[in-house]
């Protein structure tokens, strides 16, 4: 695993199906996300749903492997929400009958 430094213009924001992406983790990256919330919930105090969530953030962030599966994950969401605003004229001009 390499570990990597991040700066602030890299900084994506955490979608909120992230659980979708933690499942794509490989077993160690997963490893190393259960034992962060742990730290964060019992050292930090935190309620374990932050405690997770601030963990994925932390992975993310610090793991080359885990931040690229995020921005997979954005770039298709970006691309399914582009496709949906093409369709959108489309879709309301059959509902009222007129076409541009």
């Amino acid at each position: 695993m390499f570990v990597r430094t991040i700066t602030a213009e890299e900084k994506n924001p955490i979608p909120s199906d992230w659980r979708a992406i933690l499942a794509r983790f490989p077993d160690d990256l997963r490893d190393v996300w259960e034992e962060r919330a742990a730290i964060i919930q019992y050292d930090g105090g935190e309620p374990r749903p932050t405690a997770e969530r601030r963990a994925f953030e932390c992975i993310t962030h610090a793991y080359e492997e885990a931040a690229a599966l995020l921005r997979d994950h954005l770039d298709s969401s970006a691309l399914e929400t582009n496709r949906r605003r093409v369709d959108e004229p489309r879709q309301m001009a059959t509902i009222t009958g007129r076409l541009r």
